[in-house]
């Protein structure tokens, strides 16, 4: 009777055992996808996400990465910069009856970077299939068959704490999701790319650092409580695009400026076999000066003036026009012209700039012949700075 219990007891430990090394063994992967790659997950294949380049999709097997696949997923919705309310949708795709989410903890990020958990106001998570129009409430620990969700986590938050939050699944810590800022703070040496719209309490640009606005949003409309700018934000050639540079057969004329005051293209001149003239220059509150000819070569037009100060906006430059030209050579280049500078929009209760705020547009590109008369682009137009 004696032996029995004492196998019944190490059969029982066993079995506790294993049931805790089906979550020990479990593997974490953090998937990198290229911006040409689609990203299979389940049974589809979803266009690359550019939150992927902070938020890793991401997969866990068992038996340490060489068993199963029990959970997939990725981010693809995200408000990085948010005040009080803040939200994030994740696709989990999931192969056994398992729950999605195990735990979530939330952690507040300090100055230094430094993380201490701490509960925000108020959460909640809701859940659908994939393709289903009905979000449903989740409870943590929630099993569910096997299948393709939608997840969203909605957070509210004290509007000038950035919040971390790490969920657990399949007993992993998912530590690479996800971050949510009511303010910037950024620091000497540290730099930044943001366009479109953003709402913060606090947003500062420390001497040293600088904010980039993205070239392909073009603008940057910041709203915030306090902003205090000691070093750059950055928005030169960030506009409309200059006029194309472009190779032809011994002649060509150069392309316009895009944008509403985009500068006209330069002419090749068809007497002279070595005429081109320059682009015109990109306008924006004032005209972009005309190209130069080159003999009966007549330079690209400036750009038109458009846009105003008041009511409080911001415009966006136009891009200045290509260089025209025309030689013996079998082939020439019209060369580009230069970008515009982009919208820059701060409002605020209280802004301090000791720093520099630029929009600048860019010079047209150099002449890179084969032969001598290429002739240069137009500099793009200025941005609107408010």
């Amino acid at each position: 009777m004696k032996g029995k219990i004492i196998m019944l007891l190490i059969t029982a430990l066993m079995l506790i055992g294993f049931a805790s090394a089906i979550e020990l063994d479990n593997y974490l992967l953090e998937k990198t996808i290229n911006s040409t790659e689609k990203l299979d997950l389940g049974e589809k294949a979803i266009d690359y996400n550019p939150l992927w380049n902070k938020y890793s999709p991401i997969e866990i097997k068992n038996f340490f990465g060489f068993g199963n696949r029990l959970l997939e997923g990725a981010i693809i919705e995200h408000t990085e910069y948010c005040i009080v309310d803040c939200e994030s949708i994740l696709n989990l795709v999931t192969y056994q009856n398992v729950p999605l989410i195990d735990d979530i903890k939330f952690y507040e990020i300090l100055d230094d970077n430094k993380k201490i958990e701490k509960q925000i106001q108020s959460y909640q998570i809701e859940i659908k299939d994939y393709g289903s129009d009905e979000w449903k409430k989740y409870q943590i620990g929630q099993k569910l068959p096997a299948g393709d969700y939608l997840v969203k986590i909605k957070g509210k938050k004290r509007y000038d704490k950035n919040i971390d939050w790490i969920i657990t699944s399949q007993g992993k810590k998912i530590t690479s999701w996800a971050e949510w800022y009511g303010s910037i703070h950024l620091k000497s040496g540290q730099s930044l790319t943001l366009g479109g719209n953003y709402t913060f309490a606090v947003f500062e640009v420390q001497s040293g650092a600088t904010v980039y606005v993205n070239g392909s949003i073009k603008y940057l409309n910041i709203t915030a409580s306090v902003i205090n700018i000691s070093g750059t934000i950055d928005g030169t050639g960030a506009g409309y695009n200059g006029g194309a540079e472009t190779y032809h057969r011994s002649h060509c004329n150069g392309n316009p400026g895009s944008g509403p005051g985009g500068g006209g293209g330069g002419n090749y001149d068809s007497s002279n076999p070595e005429g081109g003239s320059g682009g015109g220059g990109g306008g924006h509150y004032g005209y972009g000066g005309n190209g130069g000819s080159a003999d009966s070569a007549s330079g690209g037009g400036g750009g038109g003036s458009y846009g105003s100060l008041t009511p409080i906006s911001y415009t966006i430059g136009s891009g200045g026009g290509g260089g025209g030209t025309y030689s013996n050579y079998a082939y020439e280049e019209c060369v580009g012209g230069g970008s515009g500078g982009a919208g820059i929009l701060l409002l605020a209760k209280t802004i301090i700039i000791n720093g520099t705020v630029s929009s600048n547009g860019n010079n047209g590109a150099n002449t890179r012949c084969l032969g001598d008369s290429c002739a240069t682009g137009g500099g793009g137009g200025g941005g609107g700075e408010q």
